[in-house]
């Protein structure tokens, strides 16, 4: 009897997870005057005294008050399922933004909502706004923000320097850098990389011929376009021939050991080996981490490494996507209005921004020349609320040999992928697109590490036919036609 207790317990609290997004419950939320904001991440030591700060400012410009509360990027579809009492929600398309609002866990915002709520978000991102919606329905405010592409490659210009390396400008010189470090740094391992992370490697020669994916910049995927089709036409990657010459490249820098042997089952982050002294070439993720890293090692004896910084790719780097700082509503809150109040202040007070997304200056970040240096970012460093705005963001104060000449290079280089926020959906696909993941983690993640049976060309024949069988070609049509679908209506 316990048991069939417990079995019934579990179904009605499976159904209702499931009926909490489709508003069969008709439960709703929200207390009035103090609004309810889940963001992502973890709470730092002096987190509460810069939310009771805000609130001042908050209570003072509109009589409200806002409610932070945490959660991870592993608990954020359960606290959305679970119905939890909330209103706002830092809600990025990697975290599943698109499949969300097709749930009904968001709530619409009109551009009445705006008009009357939210007066500076409607007339300073009125460019950017139909970027939330899902099929004509807007459930999100992306965020005020152009994500200037900055991703970054961390060498020792000491080992640069003894082999004769003028710059890492080129894969070409990048290769020559790495062969002189596997013949002659024995208790080296050239480049470090972490096992799951294959797709960094791949955009670091795909984003230079013009390849550009789908609903992000992952280069994780089995198909793609070029930035110079005008009709955004898919094609499988592996029959391209760039590919096949990408995978005799991995295969060489896997022969010539630039890899660990173990570099499949590898956890370790390339940037903590290159700390660590253990590898001569890391992955950064953008110009602050390349800061940031530059400052650690040079306050001890790794000075001497003469660390350098450059470009992950050479011809071009794509824009991110505007939804990656994205905030939406809860399709159950009855406080809305107040909300959009909330979030209105939030993004308008110059006040309340700046000490939102750094702290309090001479504390957590000081001003040199009027530029953002960070001084105790452990006790506060921002708080994951998908909120950037470009009007009053602090201009970071790079201090890194290069910078200058490499933020220039970066400007550049960018370029916007027009499908970087494309939804994706797969309602009738959901079986073929785990089954082509599958073959991703069998035989594309060892590939792009030049782990391989055979010959490159009979490594790609044997991925293709494996990629057919799991139903590719159904897979890239369903993802053509929302392609389609995107284009025209974003052209409405």
């Amino acid at each position: 009897m316990k048991t069939t207790k417990k079995v019934l317990c579990a179904v009605i609290s499976a159904v209702t997870a499931l009926t909490l997004f489709t508003g069969c419950s008709g439960r709703k939320t929200g207390n009035g005057s103090t609004v309810t904001y889940y963001v992502v991440g973890s709470e730092a030591k002096d987190t509460q005294e810069v939310i009771g700060e805000i609130n001042k400012e908050l209570e003072a410009n509109t009589g409200l008050k806002v409610d932070f509360k945490f959660l991870t990027n592993d608990n954020y579809d359960l606290v959305l399922s679970s119905g939890d009492d909330f209103d706002l929600i830092s809600a990025p398309d990697y975290l599943n933004y698109w499949e969300n609002a097709a749930k009904g866990a968001f709530a619409e915002i009109s551009d009445d909502d705006l008009k009357k709520n939210a007066p500076y978000i409607w007339e300073n991102a009125r460019d950017i706004l139909s970027l939330g919606k899902y099929k004509g329905v807007r459930y999100g405010i992306p965020n005020i923000h152009k994500y200037t592409p900055n991703r970054c490659i961390a060498a020792r210009g000491d080992l640069m320097d003894k082999y004769g390396i003028p710059n890492l400008d080129s894969n070409e010189n990048i290769e020559k850098y790495l062969t002189a470090v596997a013949e002659n740094e024995k208790n080296m391992i050239p480049f470090d990389m972490n096992g799951n992370n294959e797709y960094s490697l791949l955009s670091m020669f795909a984003n230079d011929w013009g390849w550009a994916p789908v609903g992000s910049l992952s280069f994780a995927q089995p198909f793609y376009f070029r930035l110079d089709d005008p009709e955004h036409k898919l094609f499988i990657a592996v029959e391209q021939p760039e590919m096949l010459e990408f995978t005799k490249t991995m295969k060489r820098w896997n022969d010539k050991g630039f890899f660990s042997k173990s570099v499949l089952s590898n956890k370790t982050a390339s940037i903590d080996s290159f700390k660590a002294g253990k590898s001569a070439l890391a992955l950064v993720g953008d110009m602050n981490i390349a800061q940031m890293t530059w400052d650690e090692l040079n306050k001890d004896e790794r000075a001497d490494w003469d660390i350098r910084f450059y470009s992950r790719e050479h011809i071009r780097q794509q824009y991110d996507g505007m939804l990656n700082g994205n905030v939406a509503i809860s399709g159950f809150s009855n406080n809305k209005d107040n909300a959009l109040k909330v979030l209105n202040e939030l993004y308008s007070n110059e006040k309340i921004y700046k000490i939102l997304a750094y702290g309090f200056e001479g504390v957590h970040y000081e001003l040199a020349d009027g530029k953002y240096v960070a001084k105790d970012t452990e006790s506060y460093g921002g708080m994951g609320t998908g909120i950037y705005n470009d009007n009053y963001t602090i201009e970071t104060n790079y201090t890194f040999p290069g910078h200058e000449e490499l933020a220039e290079k970066f400007k550049s280089m960018a370029v916007m992928n027009p499908l970087v926020n494309c939804p994706i959906s797969d309602d009738g696909i959901r079986e073929i697109k785990v089954a082509v993941t599958e073959v991703r983690s069998q035989y594309t993640l060892p590939r792009g590490y030049g782990v391989i049976n055979g010959t490159p060309e009979e490594a790609l024949s044997q991925e293709l036919e494996a990629l057919k069988t799991a139903g590719v070609d159904k897979y890239m049509e369903s993802v053509q036609e929302q392609v389609n679908e995107y284009l025209k209506s974003i052209e409405e």
